[in-house]
């Protein structure tokens, strides 16, 4: 294997510039062992979440798919199309973020360095920017793949005559007439992540309908593509890994309901070696097995024969992933905010004019702003309990609902009562016209939501609340926020993740203490966010998201925090030389943090 040192990043970089190859590279060397160095190569016109990389003797197209979401899927599935694994170069799984990625299995030397990159870069860059003549007959890609992938990713239907000779097969099956023992999970597909939530579901809706009577039951489309005796699961995985969880555990219970239902080979095949996958799996096994005493033998025989996909099986891989990618752009997915409005205006059993007010406040504003600010309240939720807080999604809207049925019916909740009646008192007073005074119903990030009235009125207080903390910071420490607005690195990924860690941070303790303390705590929370920009020569979003979720998390330490005082008492470790990897990128701001005494050189 050949080590890496600046000298290889130094040689790659001339080798770009003599082949006049446009593409930036990042590096990760400084102390660490080799095994977790890396050289970075980022081909200019392509989504950062793309890129080439040499670590731990090999290298690899990578595909990270939390930034530039659809993009990036969309290359990798095009890629797909036009690269198969043929052993010099193989699909792998990969865990967490990184959705699966192309390897050159030859380990790099010293005089293959170079060699091994042209090979695959050259085999992948023509695909990825959409050349019509780029070559493939190196990976082992059929020429028809080669002619689709050129043409992959037009927003345009697909013909309903394939291009090859077999018509596709679309049929209504029912559970019991799957073939899973010929399903296959392709390695470019991602990790299966459905959680205990989504099979409490699944489970909660066909004993639902199988108790209403229903006649048949949809559980969504299933997309196959056959290869040889295999069907390589396109779309629908996620379903069908957790159907064949559930139908296993209830074959233990009803042997009888299972005769000629083959699910055997599926479970034993080596197709769950991700950590995520295998922890998802084990999770969602204990949680079938808890619900086990609520299904009976009728709501057996419903899944199995009454609940049904729509099954399109393809034999060419290419129209396989078209058919995926028209199904899933006919309608575009409602915003998780948008989701959120729907559930929280059924919660309002007569609509006000305050209801009113804030209705139409949401209207106005933009969405960029309203998915921001759900954005921040949702990473603060997370954060405060050490919990991801990446991406607020349409499966996480239930951290901003609150507990269902009669309000205020439990202790807990009688605070809440007694807040919202004495502020809805103090407003409809009629001393109220003539102190014109307003009183706001006293919202707390770290407290639970309020469904309804209430929730809307969240919104509204928040999005004021946001627009007031920038207002302050520019008024109490006008030196950080110039720092943060200008200095020349403020538009890279990792200084914006920075930077909104930052105003999240801001964001909570504004929330929590208002202006008590506020000039004093913003100094240090700057050091805590931007030490770790300074310390890290590459700021992910999965960075951020450990930073703020660390055991010295501002978050959970502000959480449990009584009085501005606590966060003056609160240890930011300074800086050291060895840690600080960005000196002359960064010098605004570690200007800053050694005006405060926080950075400091040893």
């Amino acid at each position: 294997m050949l080590y890496i040192y600046d000298c290889l990043v130094e040689r790659l970089q001339q080798h770009l510039d003599d082949n006049k190859i446009g593409a930036t590279i990042e590096s990760y060397i400084n102390r660490a062992w080799h095994r977790y160095r890396y050289i970075q190569v980022h081909p200019e016109s392509m989504p950062e979440s793309v890129y080439y990389e040499y670590r731990d003797g090999h290298w690899e197209l990578r595909f990270e798919c939390y930034d530039d979401e659809e993009k990036c899927e969309q290359l990798r599935y095009k890629l797909a199309t036009a690269v198969k694994s043929d052993g010099y170069m193989n699909w792998h799984r990969a865990e967490g973020h990184n959705k699966g990625f192309l390897r050159i299995e030859q380990e790099v030397d010293e005089d293959t360095f170079l060699t091994l990159f042209d090979n695959l870069y050259n085999s992948t860059i023509g695909i990825l920017l959409g050349k019509p003549d780029a070559s493939v007959s190196d990976t082992g890609a059929d020429d028809c793949a080669a002619e689709c992938a050129a043409s992959y990713g037009s927003n345009s239907e697909p013909s309903t005559e394939p291009s090859g000779s077999q018509r596709p097969n679309i049929r209504l099956s029912s559970v019991e007439e799957l073939e899973f023992d010929s399903f296959v999970i392709p390695p470019y597909q991602r990790p299966y992540k459905w959680g205990v939530k989504n099979v409490n579901q699944l489970i909660n809706d066909f004993i639902v309908f199988c108790d209403k009577g229903t006649n048949e039951y949809r559980l969504g489309t299933l997309v196959l593509h056959e290869d040889s005796e295999d069907l390589n699961i396109v779309d629908g995985q996620q379903r069908s890994i957790t159907l064949v969880l559930l139908l296993n555990e209830l074959r233990e219970k009803y042997p009888n309901l299972f005769q000629g239902i083959n699910i055997d080979k599926f479970l034993v095949k080596p197709q769950f070696h991700e950590s995520t996958s295998i922890a998802h799996i084990k999770e969602n096994i204990n949680a079938i097995r808890l619900r086990l005493s609520e299904i009976t033998e009728k709501h057996v025989e419903f899944l199995l024969k009454k609940c049904r996909l729509v099954v399109v099986t393809l034999h060419d891989i290419s129209e396989a992933f078209q058919f995926f990618d028209s199904q899933n752009a006919r309608g575009k997915e409602l915003e998780a905010h948008d989701l959120l409005k729907a559930f929280h205006l059924r919660e309002i059993p007569h609509i006000t004019e305050a209801d009113k007010k804030n209705i139409l406040d949401w209207e106005s504003m933009d969405t960029p702003h309203l998915a921001n600010l759900f954005l921040v309240l949702f990473r603060i939720k997370k954060w405060i309990d050490g919990n991801d807080g990446r991406e607020f999604t349409s499966n996480e809207v239930d951290t901003f609902k609150g507990p269902k049925g009669d309000r205020y019916l439990l202790p807990y909740q009688r605070i809440y009562a007694m807040a919202e009646c004495y502020t809805e008192l103090y407003n409809a007073d009629l001393s109220r016209r003539i102190d014109y005074q307003h009183m706001d119903f006293p919202h707390q990030i770290d407290q639970i939501t309020i469904n309804g009235t209430l929730f809307f009125d969240m919104v509204r207080y928040y999005s004021q609340k946001e627009k007031q903390v920038r207002e302050y910071l520019e008024k109490e420490c006008y030196d950080i926020y110039s720092a943060i607005a200008t200095y020349p690195e403020r538009n890279r990924k990792g200084d914006i993740y920075t930077r909104n860690l930052f105003y999240a941070a801001l964001m909570f303790y504004y929330d929590k203490f208002s202006e008590a303390g506020f000039r004093y705590a913003v100094p240090k929370i700057f050091a805590w966010a931007y030490g770790m920009r300074i310390r890290h020569h590459s700021v992910q979003l999965a960075t951020m998201d450990n930073h703020a979720r660390s055991n010295n998390s501002f978050f959970r330490m502000l959480h449990c925090a009584k009085s501005p005082s606590d966060v003056q008492n609160w240890y930011v470790p300074p800086i050291k030389n060895t840690e600080n990897e960005q000196q002359e990128k960064m010098q605004e701001i570690i200007e800053i943090l050694t005006r405060y005494k926080y950075y400091i050189e040893q």
